[in-house]
């Protein structure tokens, strides 16, 4: 026969005698919760405590006030049990500053599986939260200011997730190392000297900030938004500013960064010692030394679809690159388009729109190709081939109307690319006046989208600008 408990006999307990009481007919009890609420078995709820640091936990607890001073041990919370959930009702969990090493941990997660631990601050810790060796543990909505490290994985740790979280003021806000298919997203890392680092392996990073990660003025030293190294990353739908570099590749291989956002860093993206990542379908401007920094050894990288504009330095600069494929970008609006300052090997460039103070420098007898085989497909300025890059300063002729430049070849950036050149360049297809083909100008201020509507208008036949003058058909 069930025993019954009313929410006034309930609250006539203390939380010590609720939990002895608990132990009695936790299979049996239902608790209910004022009139027409859900009956829900007494053993469905979580302790509440007023723990003390070091206390190893091994059922759903919530906590009723802040742990202080929890210097050393190993940890102010262990966790003791797998699927249990932590909530601490947004309490502070503080080590004992100023000795780093005895800051201690906030909650010790090691070799735990399905724990959530939920709405916790942790400050003045060496780490806020420790898990490794685990596997499939929820981090949600818990805030580290402070520590050495905000969110630390390690030691084949897998599957875990972390998400709605934030982390200031520490070395790294997010630090997963030798960790595996673990999955980030809506986090924000602000004010540390590195922001994301995943070290590990076919992890998710999607919709978090990163900003102001930095450990000095001027960007100086080195700080990153998003720090990726290992394999098989994915990096999506972020957005990194106010650093040295918005995203960095360090000994990452095979990573995708797709869609993110890198604006008011030095760098918007740096990468050395990687090779055959993906960059797609992102966002740099506005970053004061440069767009994209390919570094030595950043080797049979894809970097396609993005928008780099507006930058302090190049746009794309090359530095021992090598085997790199660039294509279908807008690169526009920055003192140096793309720069290859030392030689590169069989680089591929193409299908993109250049439009800069100085469109591209290859100065080295380099080995890099300009353009692909003319091939069917529409191009970056809707033409019907692909084929070599658009140029704002290349004046040559289309003369057979395919969108490829047939005179002044190979376009060469004005003389600045020293080795070779575009062979096919795109060209906006002329209209024809009484038969004669008649050249189009090229302003500088023709960007992507004013391209692409003048060549639909072209084709309509409705306008053509001719020399910068209008005119209409006759």
């Amino acid at each position: 026969m069930a025993t019954w408990v009313t929410k006034l006999a309930l609250e006539s307990f203390s939380n010590r005698e609720i939990g002895a009481f608990s132990n009695v007919i936790r299979v049996s009890a239902f608790v209910v919760l004022g009139l027409g609420a859900v009956i829900i078995p007494f053993s469905d709820i979580p302790e509440a405590h007023a723990l003390s640091c070091y206390t190893t936990i091994t059922t759903d607890t919530v906590l009723t006030s802040d742990l202080s001073n929890c210097s050393g041990g190993n940890g102010a919370v262990i966790v003791g049990a797998d699927s249990i959930t932590l909530n601490c009702q947004g309490h502070k969990i503080t080590g004992n500053p100023p000795n780093p090493f005895l800051y201690g941990t906030g909650v010790n997660l090691v070799s735990r599986k399905d724990v959530t631990v939920k709405n916790c601050v942790f400050q003045n810790l060496f780490y806020g939260i420790l898990f490794s060796q685990g596997s499939q543990n929820q981090i949600v909505n818990d805030t580290a200011i402070d520590n050495q490290f905000g969110f630390r994985a390690d030691s084949s740790s897998s599957h875990n997730t972390l998400a709605f979280d934030t982390a200031s003021g520490s070395q790294t806000g997010f630090w997963l190392q030798a960790s595996l298919g673990d999955n980030l997203y809506s986090n924000i890392a602000h004010d540390n000297i590195q922001g994301f680092e995943v070290e590990g392996s076919n992890s998710s990073l999607k919709f978090n900030l990163a900003y102001n990660n930095t450990q000095g003025p001027n960007f100086n030293p080195s700080g990153a938004g998003f720090y990726i190294g290992g394999y098989g990353n994915t990096v999506m739908n972020n957005t990194a500013y106010g650093q040295w570099s918005g995203f960095q590749l360090f000994n990452s291989n095979y990573a995708m960064l797709i869609s993110d956002t890198s604006y008011s860093n030095k760098y918007g993206f740096f990468s050395s010692h990687s090779a055959h990542n993906t960059l797609s379908s992102s966002s740099f401007d506005r970053n004061v030394a440069g767009g994209l920094y390919l570094g030595d050894v950043s080797n049979n990288n894809s970097i396609t679809g993005n928008e780099i504009k507006s930058n302090g330095g190049d746009g794309i600069r090359a530095y021992l690159a090598d085997f790199n494929t660039i294509s279908s970008n807008f690169i526009i609006a920055n003192p140096i388009g793309i720069h290859f300052v030392t030689m590169g090997i069989s680089n591929l460039i193409y299908n993109n729109y250049f439009r800069n103070t100085v469109n591209a420098v290859d100065t080295q007898t380099s080995t890099n190709h300009w353009n692909t085989t003319k091939i069917l497909g529409t191009n970056i300025v809707g033409g019907p081939f692909l084929g070599g890059n658009f140029w704002s300063d290349y004046f040559g002729v289309d003369l057979d109307r395919d969108g490829l430049g047939d005179t002044l070849l190979p376009a060469n950036s004005s003389g600045n690319i020293l080795s070779g050149g575009d062979f096919l360049p795109l060209a906006i297809i002329s209209p024809t006046v009484g038969g004669t083909i008649v050249p189009l100008s090229r302003p500088n201020t023709l960007g992507p989208s004013l391209a692409l509507s003048i060549v639909s208008l072209l084709i309509g036949g409705t306008v053509v600008y001719l020399r910068g003058r209008r005119r209409g058909r006759k």
